[in-house]
């Protein structure tokens, strides 16, 4: 008798811990875009431009941030997320920039067809450097390569590595 007294009050303590921590409320996930700084105004460049999907290197190509946490160890945050995957939200980022900066007589979001000039990016690194609490940092580097579609080859006049901390 005495063992099943004790077995329930183990069991009753034991579901009050567990609604006790089913109560607690859910983490929220908070969702970022990314905005660049405004463009000087330039000069217009003849012909639409058509900006290709981003490519971003499938180690940091995640929807949660990823963090550099030591030389060779990385982590991913499912609390703070891009909006969408992060080639989606940085291709939308540089079409606006693009479109405001307006070097070009249009900036294309859809189809390459009709564009005379077309901007391939490749995204290497993209993640936050945690590795000195003292100074975290954002890291992005990779590369923009402009196609002049105007002429009966495509030509590659211009490739430019980027690289930010």
């Amino acid at each position: 008798m005495r063992r099943r007294a004790v077995l329930a009050m183990a069991g009753a303590a034991l579901l009050a811990g567990c609604a006790g921590s089913l109560q607690r409320p859910p983490l929220e996930k908070t969702r970022f875009v990314i905005r660049l700084a405004d463009p000087a105004p330039g000069a217009k460049t003849a012909g639409a431009l058509a900006v290709g999907r981003i490519r971003v290197s499938s180690l940091f190509d995640h929807q949660g941030f990823v963090y550099r946490t030591g030389e060779d160890t990385f982590a991913s945050d499912f609390r703070f997320e891009w909006f969408a995957p992060p080639g989606s939200v940085l291709r939308e980022a540089v079409i606006d920039w693009l479109a405001d900066a307006s070097a070009f007589a249009s900036v294309e979001r859809g189809s390459v067809s009709g564009a005379g000039w077309l901007l391939e990016t490749e995204v290497d690194r993209l993640y936050a450097d945690r590795r000195d609490p003292s100074a975290p940092a954002v890291v992005l580097a990779g590369r923009f390569q402009l196609l002049d579609l105007r002429g009966p080859q495509p030509r590659r006049p211009l490739t430019l590595r980027f690289a930010e901390r």
